[in-house]
């Protein structure tokens, strides 16, 4: 709750500093999904980081991912292969792959799920969040040595883990 409670405040700070920053509002939208779970927020602010900047290959992952929690995850898995398609070498490279791995798993494209997973891992393999969707997608296609060895993996950096957490509300990947 204090972590949220931060994330939020630091949002409207940031908002408040940097209203025409495309990169804040697309983090923004991230918060918004992760901590909020309000998409339509999630969307609006991830609309205004793609009008600000349409090069900002975060904000089009973001985008992506409001779509997809809004029930329009083929348009949504679009969105955000269009951030990873632009997204080149940034830095953010591995969270924007995070970001269409989630969204292609929303849309049920296991492949592109699964590309785009790797890809992120690779790029940032201290990184969690394609490790969970990577287990449970490996688990459902019944690569059980792939998915065993991302959830090796996983448990070095999250060492209570456990395939019960991934339907469990409170965790990320739910």
């Amino acid at each position: 709750q204090t972590a949220a409670e931060e994330a939020l405040a630091f949002l409207r700070c940031a908002m408040e500093l940097e209203p025409h920053n495309s990169y804040v509002a697309s983090f923004g939208a991230q918060v918004h999904t992760i901590v909020r779970r309000s998409y339509i927020a999630a969307y609006e602010l991830a609309r205004r980081s793609i009008e600000i900047n349409p090069a900002n290959p975060m904000g089009w992952a973001c985008l992506g991912i409001a779509e997809c929690h809004l029930g329009r995850s083929k348009i949504g898995l679009e969105h955000a292969l269009t951030g990873r398609r632009i997204s080149g070498s940034s830095p953010l490279r591995f969270q924007v792959d995070a970001l269409s791995c989630t969204a292609a798993t929303m849309a049920g494209d296991l492949e592109t799920a699964i590309q785009c997973g790797e890809s992120g891992h690779a790029l940032a393999p201290t990184f969690a969040p394609p490790l969970r969707y990577l287990s449970a997608i490996y688990l459902l296609r019944g690569e059980h040595e792939q998915s065993l060895e991302k959830v090796t993996t996983l448990q070095a950096l999250e060492p209570d883990f456990s395939y019960a957490m991934l339907g469990d509300k409170s965790y990320p990947t739910a």
